[in-house]
Formats: C-alpha cells, structure tokens, sequence
C-alpha cells in the first residue's frame, strides 16, 4: 500500500555504511558511536551496549507515537529565528524559546505541497522529518515494534481460515456473506 513501515538504519555509500539520520541522532544523544555495530540474530548492536530489533538485516519498523499534530511538538523555523532576533534586540520574543533548550530538533520540510510528504500507518500526508523523529523517539525511549515471524503468521492465517470455514457451513449463504465481511473487517482493524 505504499506505507513507510520500516526504514534502512544503514545505507551503503563508496564502500562504506552511511547511518540514517534519526539512527544517528538517537546515538549521539546516547552517548553511542553509531560507528561500531555489529549484527547479531535479527538485531543490531550499537557500541556493545544497545541492542535493536531489526527486520531482514537492517531495516527498523519504525513506531510512529501517534498522529503528526499529536505527536511532537513543533515550531515554524521563521518563528524561532524572528524569536531569537526579537530576544537579541531586547524585547519580549514571541516564542518562548527556553522550551528549547536541552531538546534535540529535527528541522524540515513540513508545508502542503512539499515533496518530503509519504503515507505512513497513520496517516496518508506525514512529513518525512516526522520519520526522522519516530526513529529517535523509539530508541531512546525503547518502544520498539518487532515482526512476528512466520510460525505466528501462519497461525494467524489458519485460525482466520477456520473461523471463516465454521461461517460458510454453518450459516445459510447470505448469513456466511456477512459473516465473513464482519470477520474481514475484524482482521482489518
């Protein structure tokens, strides 16, 4: 469907591995150095001391705190340097700034019509810099989000099949037609 769901930790680059940026930053504010990795059975381990879940080999599912309005808060960048420019002269800035300080920002793109814009689970109009800050927020909080496996979906499948398969024989055509649309949308949600 096209959904950002998961984001590549690293990306290689002239024979070397680049980190993603709110990998990065998660590392810096950790004291980390994103440098020294090393995989290990479905995980990424970052300076011998953090250990995160990776799906394949390197992707991370990222866990989106909740919807954009709702999830960070955020400033206009015009409105923080008028603030600054405003405290510099010596009046009263518009922002108070000192909400600030001591805080890691992500600065991006985040007016309708940019490009930096995908669909996430959430929503379908998300700004990447959004992604850079879900990326941070899970790691240092350490609300991560893993894959299931194969053995657990394929559970999950089978016990769908045979719930739909009791509808279709025990209820009259109509009846099983419904009952199967309400189960659809049981798994959907």
């Amino acid at each position: 469907d096209g959904k950002v769901r998961q984001v590549p930790l690293f990306v290689g680059y002239r024979g070397r591995l680049v980190p993603q940026l709110g990998f990065l930053a998660a590392c810096g504010s950790l004291g980390l150095d994103a440098r020294r990795i090393a995989f290990a059975q479905g995980r990424i381990i970052i300076d011998g001391k953090v250990s995160l879940p990776v799906a394949g080999c390197n992707s991370f599912l990222v866990n989106y705190p909740a919807r954009w309005q709702d999830s960070f808060r955020h400033f206009s960048y015009f409105e923080i340097i008028k603030s600054f420019g405003r405290l510099r002269e010596g009046l009263k800035p518009d922002l108070d700034l000192s909400v600030l300080r001591g805080k890691t920002c992500f600065v991006g793109l985040t007016a309708a019509g940019t490009s930096d814009f995908r669909p996430v689970p959430m929503e379908n109009n998300y700004p990447l810099v959004r992604l850079q800050a879900s990326v941070f927020n899970s790691i240092l909080t350490r609300q991560f989000i893993t894959a299931a496996g194969d053995i657990p979906n394929a559970l999950i499948a089978l016990l769908i099949f045979a719930v739909g398969l009791m509808i279709c024989r025990r209820l009259s055509p109509l009846k099983a037609l419904v009952g199967s649309v309400v189960l659809g949308a049981a798994y959907f949600v």
